[in-house]
């Protein structure tokens, strides 16, 4: 609230909280808002608190907020809900909304200022205390609305509110208001709290109200205000509230279901295909509710994860089985893309989930049945799967593994051609079935495949070949370029050897086959005193980079793995993290540290920050010559938010981001 309140420019901060000095808290009590006189202004907020409920107050200039959506409540009244925003400001006598509201409309919620009304057909009202409110429709696309003021009544006069003392929830209580006029503002509340608060006609001198079922047993007071004659009467009653509420909900664990597969017998032709049968396969381990689908006709087919399953377990498999099929060209569509989930930008738990998987699935039958089985992935493929899903055609843990690109993560669409014969057993006989799907990924990820073309041979056509995912896994050589002059470390990255020296790129994810939308860059020089590591870190996505985590491998860092015997036992991690704080870790001496003594620079640039160091021959224990050979790793860090990349040189499967066993070969040149 001080800082808030110090960031207002001196001429506005009596004006703000003198004009428009309310606040709503999240349950929909009017807090104490107010300026107190002395040298220095400064503001109070007087803020009820209850047990167990939520107490949030928000301070703003505009006496408006976002009420309902779509003919939806909101659960916090913010500036900016859901696609719709609302500002207010006073307009003579009027208050001017600037308002923008998606489809369906929404509602702006106003607070009018002491003493004023707002006369609006259009517009409903709420009490809150002893302050009114109102509610105003805001209609689709963007608008500009000045609301009328005019003077509130003046109150006048006790409203006599008789009727019965208890009421039964989920049932109209009636109230008698003799005196009030055509219609009353009525707030029903609990311990300061709204339960109902609104316009309500009366009628014959009665209002109804209709209890809430949800509504517990106990005391509630009911609030009255109507306008006679130019003047406002008000009154209240205490009503005890009678009845249990007893939610019709399901359980909070549901029971497991088993997985739901189908395959049926089709006899379909379609772009010149037969089509012999169609098959889902879909499973999340509690209700079912994955995706799967399987079109002949339309020869589409695909799956995978639902808006919001009851486990973040499951996958979703649609498939075709098809004779004398070949040369397939299909448009592949994805909601991988930039998706608008909860974990964007996260596709699974971690690396060592070999399940994962984005794709397709391609089964081979031969005289003997289905033999072979294909996986190629679109994104997401683990070459330690040994999963047999989907169930039909060779049903069994893929025999190959093909990374056909990262289409998932490049577009939301992409078509391509392939030769299914590129990856057939010798005695194929064209029959095959041809699946799409995603599994064991976060919610709202599916693939979906379309087959918009086939053709006997692949001769004129562009063929997408793919690439055997052990190939990605092999282990990686890298040159480290003899230093014509030291670089000065200090994190700029504008010394010659940076230019002279090849800089290790294409990092790929921890567990993927994929890379990420920021483009690492590392180096690695050396002459006869040290072994020069340089890192180039862009950065596009954070404002400033994640430094507050206790464990710095939990910040955006960098992380070099150093084997020098090239034995690939005992190696020193060195992690330096964007503010250039450093910490090592030393790996294979049965817990026995050691401390190398090295000097590093982090410096920031435009785009991202840099990384400099020198590490000492001396503290290795090795003479460095040429054509000695090393292994290592360069290692990226960035945590969430908004993301959650570890980006490595070496391709690592997973979990560990430093398996000695895949680290590169470095050979000092």
């Amino acid at each position: 609230i001080r800082e808030a309140w110090e960031a207002l420019p001196e001429a506005e901060r009596r004006e703000v909280y003198r004009e428009t000095g309310w606040a709503l808290d999240s349950v929909g009590r009017l807090l104490d808002v107010r300026v107190i006189e002395q040298p220095g202004e400064r503001v109070e907020l007087s803020v009820p608190t209850t047990q167990h409920i939520l107490t949030m107050a928000v301070l703003s200039k505009s006496p408006a907020r976002v009420f309902s959506v779509d003919g939806m409540r909101v659960n916090f009244h913010g500036t900016d809900v859901l696609g719709a925003s609302v500002s207010g400001e006073p307009a003579g006598d009027a208050i001017r909304l600037t308002a923008s509201a998606p489809e369906g409309g929404a509602e702006a919620v106003v607070v009018l200022p002491d003493g004023r009304s707002v006369a609006a057909q259009n517009t409903r009202g709420m009490l809150i205390g002893d302050t009114r409110l109102a509610i105003v429709p805001l209609a689709e696309g963007n608008s500009t609305i000045d609301l009328a003021l005019g003077e509130e009544a003046p109150v006048e006069g006790e409203l006599s509110v008789t009727g019965p003392d208890t009421a039964a929830a989920g049932t109209p209580l009636q109230l008698s208001v003799a005196g009030a006029g055509d219609g009353a503002l009525v707030q029903v509340a609990r311990d300061g709290v709204p339960l109902f608060t609104g316009s309500v006609p009366v009628r014959d001198g009665v209002i109804s109200l209709a209890m809430p079922e949800q509504v517990h047993a106990g005391s509630v007071e009911v609030q009255i205000a109507s306008a006679v004659g130019g003047r406002l009467v008000r009154g209240s009653r205490t009503v005890r509230v009678t009845g249990s509420y007893e939610p019709d909900i399901p359980p909070w664990r549901l029971p497991k279901t088993a997985p739901r597969g189908e395959v049926a017998e089709v006899d379909v032709t379609a772009r010149g295909l037969h089509v012999i049968a169609a098959g889902t396969d879909h499973f999340d381990g509690r209700n079912g509710g994955q995706v799967g689908e399987a079109d002949p006709g339309s020869l589409r087919f695909g799956g995978g994860i639902a808006d919001a399953p009851v486990t973040r377990w499951g996958y979703g498999y649609g498939g075709l089985e098809l004779e004398q099929a070949r040369v397939l060209t299909l448009k592949v569509t994805n909601t991988f893309f930039d998706a608008w989930t909860f974990s964007r930008g996260m596709e699974s738990h971690k690396p060592e989930y070999t399940s994962t998987f984005a794709g397709l699935m391609v089964d081979y039958h031969t005289e003997d049945g289905y033999t072979k089985r294909v996986a190629l992935g679109l994104g997401l493929l683990n070459p330690k799967r040994t999963i047999n899903r989907p169930g039909w055609g060779a049903a069994s843990a893929p025999h190959e593994f093909i990374s056909l690109g990262d289409a998932i993560h490049e577009g939301r669409e992409t078509q391509f051609t392939i030769d299914l014969a590129r990856w057939a057993p010798e005695a194929w006989d064209g029959r095959v079935w041809l699946s799409a799907g995603a599994e064991n990924v976060y919610p709202s990820r599916r693939i979906f495949a379309e087959i918009v073309g086939a053709a006997d041979s692949p001769e004129g056509l562009e063929i997408l070949e793919g690439t055997l995912v052990g190939d990605l896994y092999k282990i990686r050589d890298y040159v480290v370029g003899r230093a014509s002059e030291p670089p000065t470390i200090d994190g700029r990255l504008d010394d010659p050897v940076w230019h002279e020296v090849e800089p290790a790129t294409e990092f790929r994810l921890l567990g993927k086959l994929t890379g990420s939308k920021q483009k690492t860059r590392a180096w690695a020089a050396w002459d006869e005193e040290n072994l020069y590591v340089a890192y180039d870190c862009p950065e596009s996505e954070k404002a400033q980079p994640t430094l507050k985590p206790e464990k710095i491998w939990n910040r955006d860092a960098v992380d070099t793995a150093i084997n020098p015997s090239g034995d690939r036992t005992v190696f020193q991690q060195i992690i330096i993290d964007a503010a250039g704080a450093s910490e090592q870790f030393t790996k294979g001496l049965n817990g026995r540290k050691v401390t190398w003594e090295i000097r590093s620079v982090v410096a920031e640039h435009e785009g991202g920050w840099a990384v400099e160091m020198a590490v000492p021959w001396s503290e290795m224990g090795v003479e460095p010559a040429a054509g000695m050979e090393l292994t290592g790793n360069f290692v990226r860090y960035r945590p969430y938010p908004p993301v959650d990349e570890m980006h490595t040189w070496s391709p690592m499967p997973g979990p560990a981001i430093n398996d000695p066993e895949r680290f590169a070969v470095w050979t000092l040149e």
